[in-house]
């Protein structure tokens, strides 16, 4: 869902094709951590559901790292691209997602990262 700007379709559920956009998925994030609102849209549930699936991997890439299996050199890429080209302008909205719905391992993963580190805090 990222790595496409123009969008790509998905299957949601069965018989259910839907277009995402790499824009759709901050979206959905913020959506999965409002305390009150409209509720969240079956295709912001898929989008938080591969989001999970995605911070679950970068939890397992940090273990990895830590336990000496690899190095981070080794797995930064393309992960740097992502924070650079699609999560850093959502750094804080992450940063809430991850410590909320997440392990401690997947943010130890990104801060990292040269490119977390270049992101504004703010």
């Amino acid at each position: 869902m990222l790595d496409w700007e123009e969008g790509r379709t998905y299957e949601i559920a069965a018989e259910t094709r839907v277009r995402i956009l790499a824009e759709d998925v901050p979206v959905a994030i913020e959506a999965s951590l409002r305390k009150s609102g409209p509720r969240r849209t079956e295709t912001q549930r898929f989008i938080t559901d591969r989001f999970d699936r995605f911070l679950f991997q970068v939890s397992q890439l940090q273990t990895a790292v830590r336990s000496g299996l690899v190095r981070i050199e080794d797995v930064k890429c393309p992960l740097n691209w992502y924070v650079e080209k699609r999560l850093c302008t959502h750094k804080q909205l992450l940063l809430e997602y991850i410590d909320k719905y997440s392990v401690a391992e997947s943010r130890q993963f990104f801060e990292s990262l040269d490119a977390w580190q270049r992101c504004p805090s703010g």
